[in-house]
């Protein structure tokens, strides 16, 4: 069978791509995000505890006494590690974060001791 004598092959159909948005529309719909975003921190935040400080209230007392010794709380840690999550100030919950997010970089990669 000859191939040039049955002429071109049919084309495919071309379909259009698909449309984006104007740009004009984005920064509307990064804007209604923002809101909805927001709306639903605030939300979140009035219908329960957030969730470093249900964190916080499943953790051991020695375990809570260790990230505050390694955030460099001073004093005497019993009664503060008893203390609920929001009654421990801003500066001390930033630097109890930054002493967890470090912990949890360093133990990350152990295994033999885990077995």
């Amino acid at each position: 069978m000859d191939l040039a004598a049955q002429g071109p092959a049919p084309r495919a159909e071309q379909q259009e791509p698909p449309s984006f948005p104007a740009p004009i529309y984005r920064s509307t719909y990064r804007a209604m995000l923002a809101e909805l975003r927001q709306e639903f921190a605030t939300r979140a935040s009035i219908t329960g505890p957030s969730a470093a400080a249900r964190e916080w209230a499943e953790l051991l007392s020695v375990y809570r006494m260790t990230l505050m010794l390694l955030a460099g709380v001073d004093g005497d840690l019993d009664r503060p590690a008893l203390r609920a999550w929001s009654e421990i100030p801003p500066t001390e919950q930033d630097a109890i974060a930054s002493a967890a997010r470090a912990l949890r970089r360093a133990l990350q990669p152990l295994a033999a001791l885990t077995v």
